[in-house]
């Protein structure tokens, strides 16, 4: 193989979108990539649509990576929704907004944004060696001088880390560019699933899985005395195993982390946030005054699914079939409580193979946020999901991808056109 001023691991939007920011600079550049094709994850992401961003200012999207917000911001700034739109729509791959403020590409298509990045990869001399997996990444004096490859040894004074996560292996996930990236002194924090469903203890809500709600609130206490509940909203929806939907989905990597500590992990669901206790409590008193002669579980279902209803009417002295005008103060109580605040316990999370982001990673407190490079070895860069950062449902975590893509590939670029090409070891 020849040499290169750029080695970029791993073919995602990170990774291809790295290569584009490298060899914009005229940096030789080629990508590594393990699979008989790129993109692998992207083309099936979103259901096959692939949702790319969403069409919020950069600090509200910083915001939606909670405690992780003060790392990914520079990236975020740096490369916003308006660019994402204007890098696709110059690659000849125009994007649509739907009423959600998510950004699609306007074909609905997946594989047409992998092969529109391909191409653009291509038309600026990527070399892009497929069937090609990573074996070491080779350092001398505190620098990167190259990398093992399928057998092969290649010079160069930078490595981009975009191999992404340990989900999705069918389509390529796995922890192998981990097990690359400890011995050059980095920290991993162990990878787990997020955006993955849940499961429940004994799940009362199995006899009617497939349910959905449009607005629900799933919270878990915080993980210190002092620390505030951490709460996600959205969407839910019953599954014979427990809760899918995007807010499960979305605070599934918080669960999944304290499930790894070893913790019972115990939730509440509020079906209906756009209700506070007190106001329930006002509605329970028009509720007997306009349909006293109703049946409980049938005034419920005003706001509830019917079999909803009936659960939590069944869970709270079986009064469903009480006449609202008969529903005594303790047992209308207990009702809201289960509304608002119904206790689950969560034993699980999806497996790898359903989960569609890695929670952990290369810790972030050893990379430059600025640039995304290595604080520990000169000319290694990380960017995407081989990082420890992973955000909710709506184009985030793809959008970081491409991002923090961007700013590695612009710096490695510059730290190259410094540094010179590498020299076997």
């Amino acid at each position: 193989m020849q040499n290169y001023d750029c080695i970029i691991i791993g073919a995602g939007p990170a990774g291809i979108m790295a290569a584009i920011g490298a060899a914009a600079k005229q940096s030789r550049v080629a990508i590594i990539e393990k699979n008989t094709y790129p993109g692998a994850k992207l083309r099936i992401a979103g259901g096959g649509r692939c949702n790319l961003s969403n069409a919020v200012p950069p600090s509200m999207m910083a915001a939606k990576f909670g405690s992780q917000k003060s790392f990914v911001k520079n990236a975020l700034y740096a490369f916003d929704s308006n660019n994402v739109q204007e890098f696709f729509s110059s690659i000849e791959r125009p994007t649509v907004i739907d009423e959600n403020n998510r950004i699609y590409p306007a074909s609905m298509r997946g594989v047409d944004v992998v092969s529109a990045l391909e191409q653009a990869a291509r038309s600026k001399a990527v070399d892009i060696l497929l069937n090609t997996r990573l074996e070491a990444i080779v350092t001398k004096d505190g620098s990167v001088s190259g990398v093992r490859a399928s057998g092969n040894f290649v010079s160069t004074p930078v490595v981009i880390c975009a191999s992404g996560g340990m989900t999705w292996p069918q389509a390529g996930g796995s922890s192998e560019t981990y097990d690359c990236i400890r011995p050059t002194g980095h920290t991993i924090v162990e990878p787990r699933c997020a955006l993955a469903g849940l499961h429940i203890d004994n799940n009362p809500f199995r006899a009617f899985a497939g349910i959905s709600l449009d607005d629900c609130e799933l919270s878990i206490a915080g993980a210190g005395r002092r620390s505030s509940r951490v709460r996600c909203r959205g969407e839910l929806v019953i599954t014979h195993k427990g809760l899918s939907g995007p807010v499960a989905l979305d605070i599934s990597g918080e669960i999944s982390r304290r499930l790894y500590s070893g913790g019972e992990v115990n939730i509440d669901i509020n079906f209906i946030p756009l209700f506070s206790e007190d106001r329930l409590a006002a509605q329970f008193n028009i509720w007997r005054k306009v349909s006293g002669g109703k049946l409980v579980k049938n005034v419920l279902s005003e706001l509830l699914p019917q079999s909803l209803a009936g659960l939590l009417c069944n869970r709270c002295d079986n009064c469903g079939a009480i006449r609202m005008g008969d529903l005594g103060s303790k047992v209308q109580h207990a009702l809201i409580q289960a509304m608002t605040s119904f206790p689950v316990r969560i034993t699980s999370v999806d497996s790898k193979e359903k989960a569609m982001v890695t929670s952990g990673g290369v810790i972030r407190d050893e990379i430059d946020p600025r640039t995304m490079q290595s604080r520990r070895i000169n000319g290694l860069y990380f960017c995407g999901e081989v990082i420890d950062v992973d955000g909710p449902c709506g184009g985030y975590n793809i959008h970081w991808a491409l991002a923090s893509g961007y700013a590695a590939g612009n710096h490695a670029a510059a730290y190259a056109a410094n540094t010179g090409t590498g020299e076997n070891p």
